[in-house]
This record gives C-alpha cells, sequence and structure tokens, in this order.
C-alpha cells in the first residue's frame, strides 16, 4: 500500500517531535519557538539563532526579518557555511531544500547538529 505524498510516515512524525523538542530547549532561553519543524526553518532565522546559541561562536550577520525567496537562500546559505567551518558535515543538504520544507533533508541537519553539538559534549 502506497503513503499518500503528504502524509508523513511514522518515524518522520516520531523524530519531528523528538527534534523539535531539543531545538526548543535550547531556544526558549531566547524567547523563541518552533511550531512546525519543516516550515519553521524555511528563512535561516530560528536555524541561525539555534547554531549561535548551541556553538558558543560568534554568528555571522543574517537578514532578521527576510521577505524573498533569495534572502531567505542567503539566511540558509549562511547557516550552512556555518556548520561547514564548525566541521558539521552534512551531505546532500542545500538552502532550496530547507527553505523548501524537505522534511527528510531536514530531520537529517537537526540530527547532524544533535550529534555535533549534544552527543559529542556527553563523549
Amino acid at each position: 500500500m502506497q503513503r499518500q505524498a503528504n502524509q508523513a510516515a511514522p518515524w518522520q512524525l516520531q523524530q519531528k517531535k523528538a527534534f523539535t523538542g531539543w531545538c526548543n530547549g535550547h531556544l526558549q532561553s531566547l524567547g523563541l519557538k518552533i511550531e512546525d519543524i519543516g516550515k519553521d526553518l524555511g528563512d535561516g532565522v530560528l536555524l541561525a539563532r539555534l547554531l549561535d546559541k548551541i556553538s558558543g561562536e560568534k554568528f555571522p550577520k543574517i537578514i532578521e526579518q527576510p521577505r524573498s525567496k533569495i534572502q531567505k537562500i542567503n539566511n540558509i546559505s549562511t547557516c550552512l557555511k556555518f556548520m561547514k567551518d564548525q566541521k558539521i558535515n552534512l551531505v546532500n543538504t542545500g538552502p532550496e531544500d530547507i527553505e523548501g520544507g524537505n522534511i527528510t533533508i531536514i530531520l537529517g541537519m537537526i540530527w547532524t547538529i544533535i550529534s555535533r553539538y549534544q552527543i559529542q559534549q556527553k563523549g
């Protein structure tokens, strides 16, 4: 039986919930919250705030209220470059994937961030 295109797999729903909770645990002290991880990272602003918070590094300037797709893509590109500079290895992840809400790519990116900042800190 085929799953409809707009219907998420059970593992995606579990990961969305868990990863959203992890992100919000870091963003809450900034007064920020992710409601839908597939959409809310699409302009790069919350992703930039998350990376700034968990990395302890100075994050580059972004457009705080992006209005166009190009501005959103630029913000996300800044985030991806920051992650690359932090030695966070992302495979097949482009800014268009994040801006477009590709949930599989977004969940993979968040897992990589969790692995880098949470798991390595405990190890």
